[in-house]
């Protein structure tokens, strides 16, 4: 049996003062620990703009992660190409293939996100 681990970053508590800070020092440490722990791999997943879940760019923080564990798979599980060149993200999931020998790469965006993040900018501008 394969047993992975997903930072998700999620803040929650940002309302009762938790910093966002602090999430992403904790949920980097687990990352960094999953080796140790006996996982086998880590995966993350891109969302934007809220305390749900705060990863931007999960190929950045999965390169980080292989960096510290040699030995852990890496895998994205959301990499939202309409917000993205998908040129560029087959490049550095290309790059992390040939490093990692075993990066997975799943995205199944659904166009739900775009008509958010459209309705979003247009309130911030």
């Amino acid at each position: 049996m394969h047993v992975g681990m997903a930072s998700i970053f999620q803040n929650p508590k940002n309302d009762q003062g938790k910093s966002d800070y602090s999430i992403y020092q904790q949920d980097m440490a687990l990352a960094y620990a999953a080796e140790g722990l006996g996982f086998e791999s880590v995966w993350a997943v891109e969302h934007h703009f809220t305390d749900y879940t705060m990863t931007p760019d999960p190929i950045q923080f999965l390169a980080a992660v292989g960096g510290r564990c040699p030995n852990v798979k890496l895998g994205t599980m959301v990499v939202v190409l309409p917000w993205n060149d998908p040129m560029r993200v087959a490049e550095k999931i290309s790059m992390h293939d040939r490093r990692a020998r075993d990066f997975r790469h799943r995205s199944r965006p659904r166009a739900g996100g775009v008509r958010r993040l459209s309705r979003r900018h247009e309130r911030i501008t």
